[in-house]
């Protein structure tokens, strides 16, 4: 089966090369291979060695759901939201990709061995079987790559809401009236930035700014006072 082939299944569902009795009985067999699927996650993926609570339990669950409905034509034909969101929500639980990835191996796995089992009990050929094991590996494939978007999704967030909290932390440390040392500390631990003994703040030329701030070394925070960009450097030497 060419990739093209493969692609084409999500196009038109596998019923166009799987018999609608082997299909009937996938489909029967789907909510058993679901738990199938998430206990051998659970077992030999460390990152998800612990019980599947709250969201992060829900989002595995619903993703093992949604894939498999997928696969056989009952899901939508593109409904990547909840692969975007399992991206998502590994970068906001401060974990790398490398987790979710094994789960969707082990999945791709499991699926295609019980696929098997059940087409061939319906008298599939072994014709039949390597396609069904190529569309599975190619479709996670396919999945898995929608997870590494949200991931970068998420990672664009983050920045975002960093600068945001350093602006803020910017503005703390040049406010006048100053601002109370607990009001400080807070904002500086949103901000990811440590308050060092001493600091300097160098007020600079709009049209050098941004290079200014490339060139020092250390943590700076940079902003606005009054009309003059302005750049604070920790621990000045």
């Amino acid at each position: 089966m060419s990739h093209n082939d493969v692609a084409d299944c999500y196009a038109t569902g596998i019923d166009s090369w799987l018999s609608r009795q082997t299909i009937a009985a996938i489909r029967a067999d789907l909510p058993a291979l679901a738990d199938e699927i998430v206990r051998a996650i659970q077992r030999e993926v460390p990152g998800y060695a612990r019980p599947l609570r709250g969201d992060f339990g829900r989002g595995i669950r619903s993703g093992v759901k949604v894939a498999l409905s997928r696969f056989i034509g009952d899901g939508e034909a593109e409904s990547p939201a909840v692969y975007r969101s399992l991206g998502y929500g590994e970068l906001s639980a401060g974990r790398t990709l490398d987790s979710l990835q094994s789960a969707y191996r082990v999945g791709a796995r499991v699926a295609w061995q019980r696929m098997s089992q059940v087409a061939a009990s319906t008298g599939a050929g072994a014709d039949t079987q390597r396609q069904l094991a190529e569309a599975m590996f190619a479709y996670i494939e396919h999945i898995a790559a929608e997870s590494i978007e949200g991931y970068a999704d998420a990672q664009l967030a983050h920045a975002g809401d960093l600068e945001r909290r350093r602006a803020a932390l910017f503005a703390a440390l040049v406010s006048a009236p100053a601002v109370d040392g607990a009001s400080l500390a807070a904002a500086a631990a949103q901000a990811r930035w440590s308050i060092p003994a001493t600091l300097a703040c160098m007020a600079v030329d709009s049209e050098t700014a941004a290079a200014v701030v490339r060139r020092l070394s250390g943590d700076v925070l940079h902003g606005g006072v009054g009309d003059w960009p302005c750049i604070v450097v920790p621990a000045p030497s």
